[in-house]
């Protein structure tokens, strides 16, 4: 199977994935460790899509005088 895009809803399932198998308590301590280091990434890479998209509604969210949006939404992977 091949890698799921990098999205935030697959980083979000990815990383409930880990931590229920780490919850579970059924891994070695060397993929315990390696599993958190992954969770992690996986987090971080959560909260910076999460701030780019609250830049992106605050972009929104502010008008010029003639009520236009003055800027459009870039929704793009990287």
């Amino acid at each position: 199977m091949g890698k799921k895009k990098n999205t935030f809803e697959n980083n979000m399932e990815q990383l409930e994935l880990i931590i229920k198998e780490l919850e579970q308590g059924n891994v070695s301590l060397e993929d315990m460790v390696k599993k958190y280091g992954e969770g992690m990434m996986l987090a971080k890479n959560c909260i910076e899509k999460l701030e780019i998209a609250e830049q992106e509604i605050d972009i929104i969210l502010k008008e010029d005088k003639t009520g236009l949006v003055q800027n459009k939404l870039n929704f793009s992977e990287e």
